[in-house]
């Protein structure tokens, strides 16, 4: 009676192929599924074959239904029958041989495997909704619930894709989200296609946690050289993963120079980097006298490295004496007499 009923749903046509394949998996696979055995297998009439029947290795499809002229050649008009659900979007199944000649036998079809390995493999094609897709998703969904722009969320799951039949629209939907912001913990069920009631639904979990811009550095740079704007930029990283002492202020960094050299794509530290040094130990410094009623130049010799707005000691070539100056420029201090005794 089983086999009758298949013979019914196949000649019906595809549109009964729900019943037909469910039907299907007990006849040809025969005893191993508790179905007739392929001594009962019915035998199809003619089927006008163009040609001697031969075994498809493989075959992409892009569709639900795996077809009699899918896996062999020369069916003839029996190429259409419907034999078995095709793989989920993106997946692969592959039947042996035992399998192959039962579907075979089964549709009268004179052919047998040349050896026990021969196989048939069908690979279903798909569209794919990659991780980077979905965080996407779930990161406008926790904005819409309120988290601060601050906050970032990472899934528990790195490796998570969605694959969708190749005609269907690759949109996703987030049907359920549940924040937990004691914990940093989110959970979320998200649908693809969305708004189709049939939709593959996938539930996930994963952290949030807090961020800040920090400056980066955009090409190497040596210690001597000026830091300017375009020498940074500002990237977006886990506040647990910033030390104390990483600079947060572009103002404390334009202008400076790196203690050592600077690799690119290094995160800036205060401990890195220092003013430029504009007068160095043992150079000559042109000193600016300044007081109330009268303004001298001299030349002295710096007895330590000064950068800008420094206080560092100068010796005067004439008179030996040594003063206390601020660093002003490169080479250049000044000194105020109010304060200083002038030099001679």
């Amino acid at each position: 009676m089983k086999s009758i009923f298949f013979i019914f749903c196949l000649l019906a046509g595809i549109t009964l192929a729900p019943f037909a394949l469910a039907h299907a998996a007990d006849v040809v696979t025969g005893g191993e599924t508790g179905g007739e055995t392929a001594d009962h297998i019915p035998q199809f009439g003619s089927t006008q074959v163009t040609g001697p029947v031969t075994l498809r290795e493989a075959i992409y499809v892009d569709r639900d239904i795996i077809q009699l002229g899918d896996i062999f050649l020369n069916t003839g008009s029996l190429a259409d029958k419907a034999v078995v659900y095709a793989p989920a979007p993106g997946d692969t199944t592959t039947y042996g041989a035992k399998w192959l000649a039962r579907v075979a036998r089964y549709y009268g079809l004179e052919w047998r495997p040349d050896t026990p390995r021969s196989e048939f493999q069908v690979v279903r094609e798909s569209q794919v909704i990659t991780h980077e897709e979905i965080m996407d998703a779930i990161s406008f969904a926790l904005l819409d619930y309120g988290l601060s722009s601050d906050m970032k969320a990472e899934l528990i799951s790195r490796d998570v894709r969605i694959y969708l039949p190749v005609n269907a629209i690759a949109e996703i939907a987030v049907e359920s989200l549940r924040v937990d912001e004691r914990a940093n913990r989110f959970s979320v069920i998200i649908a693809a296609p969305a708004g189709d009631l049939s939709a593959k639904r996938v539930q996930l979990s994963g952290r949030i946690y807090q961020t800040m811009e920090v400056p980066f550095t955009t090409r190497a740079i040596q210690s001597g050289e000026v830091i300017s704007e375009r020498d940074i930029e500002w990237r977006r990283v886990r506040v647990s993963r910033i030390s104390n002492d990483t600079m947060t202020s572009a103002r404390d960094i334009f202008g400076k120079t790196p203690r050592r050299n600077l690799k690119i794509g290094d995160m800036i530290r205060a401990s890195q980097i220092e003013a430029p040094v504009l007068v160095p130990r043992k150079s000559l410094v042109t000193v600016l006298l300044e007081h109330p009623f009268m303004t001298l130049t001299v030349q002295g010799r710096a007895l330590e490295s000064g950068s800008l707005g420094d206080v560092i000691r100068i010796k005067n070539n004439h008179s030996n004496v040594i003063v206390d100056a601020v660093v002003t420029g490169s080479g250049y201090a000044v000194v105020h007499i109010s304060s200083q005794m002038a030099m001679n």
